[in-house]
């Protein structure tokens, strides 16, 4: 048995070696467009070995030469687990044009199985993608499900993406890593019986940021946070953090840079936000019977590199409004010099903030 599965796996490799292996980019564009007839009763060796018949690339050839071979052999991080009916393939290399495949089988409520196949490389357009194909038993036929094309796509195009389709358990798992930023959003998609399902977003610290917010906010009762966007005031290509309730009315800016995070901006029943890429971002609003205060954080390589208060009181004597300038905690004593620096600012402007939930089932 184990000799038939060695060969088995030779000549597939063989055959895949002979042929001209794809990119991931040119296979995301095409494992659509159609059917594969794959071995009925097949395990997951089968499934990834028709697959890469029809649709050669360097990650699965290299995968069934490699698990062909004795363990004390193979070249690179291969992992073959039958049982789980789960297969993958690494260099086990940090280089962004090094390719990566895994690949997994779920059983289906109405008898079908699920198939899906990711491969990833950083210096490709797709970055990663999953293939998923249903499997009918009765017929061997693997059908692409085109429904579950669009089931991810990335925040931002800075972000490290890696997918975890899964080997124990049946969720499977795509991560955004930022890593100028040390910061990871991770998308969880809870197997539902037939399908990856509604997706659940997991961010590091998202309770801690948004009780600091809180703590400091004018809310109306508790606003939990139900949504998040990735944006990037400073334009540095390492993203700042938004959070929002489910209200308009209570939005939090947090700048990310080594692990850690920082409140830069917010946005109340009383306070607006102000957004000046990209340099800074203010909130401002009044702060009592004729006071306005208006807040800016200068940024520079998403880190807060200044913070400028601007106190504007009512004079009921003068009948005008007086400036009071700070700067990173310090009175600026002249208000011209206080002026001259927003103004270097330039004028606000109105972001589309790319908001997404936290959680896609309650939506």
């Amino acid at each position: 048995m184990k000799n038939g599965f060695i060969l088995i796996c030779a000549m597939l490799a063989l055959t895949v070696s002979a042929q001209t292996r794809m990119t991931i980019d040119e296979l995301q564009a095409q494992w659509q467009t159609k059917n594969i007839q794959g071995p009925k009763n097949g395990g997951i060796l089968d499934l990834v070995g028709m697959f890469n018949l029809n649709y050669p690339t360097y990650s699965g050839g290299e995968f069934l030469q490699d698990v062909s071979r004795p363990a004390d052999q193979q070249k690179w991080i291969v992992t073959l687990d039958r049982p789980n009916g789960f297969a993958s393939f690494a260099e086990g290399s940090d280089d962004a044009s090094s390719e990566s495949m895994q690949a997994c089988v779920w059983k289906r409520s109405n008898g079908h199985k699920l198939f899906a196949i990711a491969f990833e490389q950083q210096s490709s357009q797709v970055k990663a993608f999953v293939a998923f194909y249903d499997l009918d038993p009765a017929t061997g036929i693997l059908k692409p499900e085109k429904s579950l094309d669009r089931l991810f796509a990335p925040n931002h195009p800075e972000g490290i993406v890696h997918i975890t389709l899964p080997q124990h358990g049946k969720d499977m798992k795509i991560t955004e890593y930022y890593i100028n930023a040390m910061f990871a959003v991770t998308h969880v998609y809870p197997w539902d019986g037939m399908k990856p399902g509604h997706e659940r977003v997991e961010i590091e610290n998202i309770d801690k940021m948004w009780a600091e917010y809180s703590d400091q906010a004018m809310m109306d009762g508790q606003q939990p946070v139900t949504r998040y966007a990735i944006i990037d005031i400073d334009r540095d290509s390492s993203p700042e953090l938004m959070l929002g309730s489910e209200s308009d009315d209570y939005q939090a800016v947090f700048a990310l840079y080594d692990g850690k995070y920082e409140l830069i901006a917010a946005k109340d029943y009383k306070r607006s936000l102000n957004f000046y890429p990209p340099k800074a971002v203010g909130s401002a609003g009044g702060c009592g019977t004729g006071c306005f205060l208006i807040d800016w954080t200068l940024l520079e390589n998403s880190r807060p590199k200044h913070r400028i208060a601007n106190l504007q009181e009512y004079n009921f004597e003068t009948d005008e409004m007086v400036d009071h300038y700070e700067l990173d905690g310090r009175e600026v004593v002249h208000a011209e010099e206080g002026d001259r620096l927003v103004k270097s600012f330039g004028e606000s402007v109105d972001l589309d903030i790319p908001w997404r939930p936290l959680n896609r089932y309650n939506q």
